[in-house]
């Protein structure tokens, strides 16, 4: 009798684990939705657009789709990297991931997507530049490091140090825009611009004084214009030579386009900042200052 009763109660705790398990655990697609949303609810709004579309910070758990996406689109359409053709050097396109990479890594980056989608659609990379960081970031890649981002980044260079941003603008940091692309189906719809405008109010709440960028298209330096971004500096592709030291002479690395897009522009857009943000980072440091001091009081009175 003892033994019925135990196999009876066994029974009856089978069936409650089985009812446990149907009522509180959830299937795996089920699952992978929830995560799904979380990651999406995960990244910051900052713009929800009339047409459907809104303008969210890419996240870490994005970064890997954000490279798909750029390296798809972005280096088979961009002028810079047509010009010279990037894809056709293995090295140069790997170099330029990397790159994009740590940019990203600086979460100063922004995409957009499609309302009811969770699919990236436009992507900006950015990053904050404190004086000095150009001469040193924009001379590291090496020829070695792939042809065609060598003398890329020598453009950029180039452009960059005949802008003089830091000298011209009184400045000592700026927003810098590296990389906007938005997919060719969903173009014409203002994403670009809202896009770019996220950069600038970010810029804004941060206190930063400018947002720069190297626009190579004229769409993008049109679009900056309507912005109200000033033109710096400007290099022509046909203009742009490098001295081969090999063959002793000089080289022009970028074919001549025969379409519309002929330069690099560095552009500038000067941000208004309140009269007293001054004021507020010194009472910031002087706050953590003085905070300092009461602990090293505190510290010579145990001793």
């Amino acid at each position: 009798m003892g033994e019925s009763i135990t196999l009876k109660l066994s029974s009856r705790r089978r069936s409650t684990y089985l009812h446990y398990f149907d009522d509180n655990f959830i299937s795996l697609k089920d699952l992978k939705e929830r995560v799904k949303y979380k990651k999406e609810v995960a990244a910051i709004v900052w713009q929800r657009m009339s047409n459907g579309y809104r303008i969210i910070s890419l996240e870490e758990d994005r970064f890997k789709e954000a490279i798909n996406f750029i390296r798809k689109d972005f280096f088979v359409e961009e002028p810079i990297s047509t010009a010279i053709d990037l894809l056709d050097d293995l090295m140069s396109v790997r170099t330029s991931i990397k790159m994009i990479q740590k940019k990203l890594s600086e979460m100063q980056s922004y995409c957009a997507v499609q309302e009811g989608e969770n699919k990236i659609i436009g992507v900006i990379v950015a990053s904050i530049n404190f004086m000095g960081d150009h001469v040193r970031k924009e001379t590291r890649i090496k020829e070695n490091q792939g042809e065609a981002i060598f003398n890329i980044m020598s453009l950029r260079s180039c452009v960059f140090s005949k802008a003089r941003p830091y000298e011209i603008l009184q400045i000592d940091k700026y927003f810098r825009i590296h990389l906007l692309l938005v997919h060719m189906n969903h173009r014409k719809k203002g994403i670009g611009t809202a896009l770019i405008k996220c950069c600038i109010e970010r810029a804004r709440t941060l206190l930063i004084p400018a947002c720069i960028a190297g626009f190579s298209s004229v769409i993008s330096q049109h679009m900056a214009r309507k912005l109200g971004f000033n033109l710096l500096a400007e290099v022509m592709y046909k203009d742009f030579k490098v001295f081969n030291d090999e063959m002793q002479c000089f080289e022009y690395p970028f074919e001549d386009s025969t379409d519309q897009n002929k330069s690099l522009a560095c552009m500038a857009l000067s941000i208004a900042l309140p009269i007293d943000h001054s004021q507020r980072s010194a009472s910031i440091i002087s706050k953590k200052e003085n905070t300092n001091e009461k602990k090293n009081r505190k510290k010579s009175k145990r001793k």
